[in-house]
């Protein structure tokens, strides 16, 4: 089974719940694209997954990305993660890759 993008935003109230596919200490930090196996958006970080540092720059860099809250809501020592993102689905699709 292969996935669509839109699979992997949902609606909450007052904003979507974005899945996520993290891969720490990376060169430099950005968005990937999409993975239709996984159906999760991958996402490249240069701080390494010790001490929290690789959330807390997850958390930093999706906020500045989509200029937006964003708090990490599960996944928290997994590279399979769920943020919350202050907006709604079409607007976070539209910010992001789709390959």
């Amino acid at each position: 089974m292969t996935y669509e993008p839109l699979d992997a935003v949902d609606h909450v109230d007052g904003g979507s719940v974005l899945r996520l596919r993290v891969k720490p200490d990376a060169d430099s930090s950005s968005v990937t694209g999409f993975d239709e196996w996984r159906g999760r958006f991958t996402v490249s970080l240069s701080e390494p997954a010790e001490d929290g540092r690789a959330n807390k720059e997850l958390t930093a860099f999706l906020g500045d990305h989509f200029d937006a809250d964003v708090r990490l809501r599960s996944g928290g020592r997994s590279r399979e993660k769920a943020v919350e993102v202050g907006l709604p689905p079409d607007d976070v699709l539209n910010q992001l890759p789709e390959s």
